[in-house]
């Protein structure tokens, strides 16, 4: 299955989570960003090397580290060795994990869609536009009252777990991806502030977020990304469409 992903709107810059030091949470309104329903989350991420992947990184969590069922885990999207993790939790921290064949720590940027449908128990990944694995689970998620949303680590409290690169772009929505739409947008975080230690949620649910261990803001690089072109940028993070073939033409 393919889908098109557009990227011609400019994502100004991402932010290096290269500690654990760095992170973003304290999200106003955060009883909206508990979903234990249809979900999707998306992101860009590219790791800062391809060497030494973490052993266990976050990117996107929502749990609150415990043992009661109020803090189970929602969601949680993470690396272990290089490769996109999925789990959530039900009953009293009860675990539904899933270990991805997507190895993102390489280098190059993944547009990372992760879509979530509960009436079929099933968890879909995409990496830019293509559907590359999916997940059949047994317990959909539950309980997760007190559970966090957190943004470049597992949770504040676990700062030894750093994905050891860039992240932009995150948005959340309540639905599976098939159906998202401007309705379900829960969250839309461009990062494009480049300054400061706020995050700002577009969606218009003003749902915003705390940045936490002096960010290091970086600006987004557009260039041709294709090898064979005459202009291939290798710096670049996204392609501009401007690949030049016969550049004596």
């Amino acid at each position: 299955m393919s889908i098109t992903i557009c990227f011609s709107l400019i994502y100004l810059y991402s932010i290096n989570f290269d500690y654990g030091g760095k992170y973003v949470s304290s999200f106003n309104n955060s009883n909206d960003l508990r979903i234990a329903d249809d979900l999707t989350v998306m992101l860009n991420y590219r790791s800062n090397n391809s060497e030494n992947p973490p052993v266990n990184a976050g990117l996107i969590t929502c749990f609150d580290p415990g043992e009661e069922s109020s803090e189970n885990s929602l969601y949680a999207i993470e690396m272990y060795d290089g490769r996109l993790h999925y789990s959530h939790e039900y009953g009293v921290g009860q675990n539904q994990t899933y270990h991805t064949n997507l190895f993102i720590h390489d280098g190059e940027m993944h547009h990372i869609i992760v879509s979530r449908t509960i009436e079929d128990k099933v968890v879909e990944f995409y990496d830019n536009g293509e559907l590359v694995d999916s997940y059949n689970y047994s317990n959909n998620p539950e309980h997760g009252e007190q559970a966090d949303l957190t943004i470049g680590i597992v949770t504040p409290e676990y700062q030894e777990y750093p994905p050891n690169g860039r992240i932009d772009n995150v948005k959340i929505y309540s639905e599976s991806y098939s159906h998202i739409s401007e309705e379900n947008l829960v969250v839309d975080y461009k990062f494009n502030e480049g300054v400061g230690d706020v995050l700002y949620d577009h969606s218009g649910g003003q749902h915003h977020g705390t940045i936490y261990g002096n960010p290091d803001w970086i600006e987004n690089v557009y260039g041709c990304m294709d090898l064979s072109a005459f202009n291939y940028n290798p710096d670049a993070d996204f392609d501009d469409e401007s690949c030049v073939y016969s550049p004596f033409t």
